[in-house]
């Protein structure tokens, strides 16, 4: 047990100076950081999955790194950091059903892929926008803001940001009629 303790202290020590270095605009290191850290409470996890404590920390470390890659905009990569940070949040939710700390970590979890999936579409990463996008909707389906990154993408792609091939591909996906020129695509599921 003195070993674990110790373990998630440096976690928590090397977290800390993560956080010093990417407020000095030091992403790299910060990254290395964080990524150090989180390496650390992986396997304090791994060890012991009913520790709460080791799986928030592990939480708000994937949240840090996902910061640092949107700072570096690399919205790709800090999708990939979210969706961890979503799959703890998850177990944190299936292990503590009725805490709202961990209620609070999988909403937070969503909206921050949503608000990615966003970010995807102004880097033209549409695809990847689209999917990230329908992801959050599909386990918060409450949530308008993320119908609206849906609705943009398919706006983007009628106004052709979209290249021509990924533009059918997707249209087709999801039921949308082509537009006449100059209007906007909407997708049958969002028409009313």
């Amino acid at each position: 047990p003195g070993t674990t303790l110790w373990q998630r202290d440096v976690a928590t020590n090397v977290y800390k100076i993560g956080g010093v270095l990417a407020a000095s605009n030091r992403l790299d290191a910060a990254l290395a950081a964080y990524q150090q850290g989180l390496a650390i409470l992986r396997r304090l996890s791994d060890g012991d999955q009913s520790n709460a404590q080791w799986q928030r920390d592990q939480f708000l470390s994937d949240l840090a790194i996902a910061n640092v890659f949107k700072s570096q905009n690399k919205a790709d990569a800090a999708l990939g950091a979210l969706r961890a940070s979503l799959a703890v949040a998850e177990g944190l939710v299936a292990a503590h059903p009725g805490e709202g700390t961990a209620q609070g970590a999988l909403q937070f979890s969503i909206t921050q892929i949503g608000l990615i999936a966003h970010r995807l579409i102004l880097n033209h990463q549409f695809a990847l926008a689209l999917e990230a996008a329908e992801e959050c909707i599909a386990r918060a389906p409450d949530l308008v803001r993320l119908h609206g990154v849906r609705s943009q993408r398919h706006l983007s792609a009628s106004h052709g940001a979209c290249p021509p091939a990924e533009h059918r591909e997707l249209r087709a996906r999801h039921n949308c009629r082509a537009p006449a020129h100059g209007a906007a695509v909407v997708p049958a599921a969002l028409r009313h």
